[in-house]
């Protein structure tokens, strides 16, 4: 199997989004805030409420749209779980905004409009930062990496620090054998699974050669011809 069929449903982004999204419509809509401060949009008039709600529902179907944008084939490799944890998120910091903002002392003298933009847009952290955690662990696993290592790095190393050195330092994506078909780490300088050479390497001394190299960098021996793909025997 190639690298690039390995790929999850992208759909259930999607359908988990909608779900959130519909969580937060009735959160608003039926919920009375606290303090009688009539923050709930039930109170609304139609036309408010209507206009509102497409507002609502637009920013996390935009970022989910992003996502799929940016990572074109390879946002299927963001995991299920990390979307429902992500509208999870997303779900619950809104909630709980929605019963702290009309208890803050500032923010109770805040407009209704400017105190459910922020209960709505502050829990939108979130639906960049768990997808790209998400990112981070399904693509190193693809490329043969410690990926439990790197995820963690990528949580708990402040300001994005982890996530960078991710992006630094990740491996090359895996190649096909094309003598057996099998997905080959790019580290290894033959298939493990028939043998055939992945990548030139010096008879002097052992190293992998660049492709356009005429003589080792490593010891200076002359590089072999040999053909990407084909079985050890036949290079003798």
């Amino acid at each position: 199997m190639s690298p690039s069929e390995d790929r999850r449903d992208p759909h259930s982004a999607w359908a988990i989004a909608v779900v959130a999204i519909v969580g937060i419509v009735a959160l608003v809509w039926g919920v009375p805030s606290p303090t009688g401060l009539h923050l709930s949009i039930s109170d609304w008039p139609a036309a408010e409420k209507f206009l509102l709600v497409p507002a609502m529902a637009i920013v996390p179907i935009l970022i989910v749209w992003m996502w799929r944008y940016i990572l074109g084939e390879n946002f299927g490799l963001i995991p299920r779980v990390c979307w429902v944890v992500t509208f999870v998120f997303y779900l619950g910091i809104a909630v709980l905004a929605w019963f702290l903002v009309p208890t803050d002392p500032e923010m109770v003298h805040w407009p209704r409009e400017g105190q459910l933009a922020f209960i709505l847009l502050l829990p939108l952290v979130f639906l960049f930062w768990i997808p790209l955690l998400g990112y981070v662990y399904g693509d190193s696993k693809r490329r043969g990496m410690r990926y439990v290592m790197w995820t963690l790095l990528a949580v708990f190393v402040p300001d994005f620090i982890g996530i960078i050195l991710y992006f630094i330092l990740r491996d090359p994506l895996p190649a096909e054998c094309v003598h057996c078909h099998n997905v080959v780490l790019a580290k290894y300088a033959f298939c493990p699974h028939c043998g055939a050479n992945m990548k030139s390497v010096c008879p002097q001394c052992g190293k992998t050669l660049e492709p356009t190299w005429v003589n080792c960098g490593y010891c200076g021996g002359k590089a072999p011809v040999h053909t990407i793909g084909s079985s050890p025997v036949e290079t003798h």
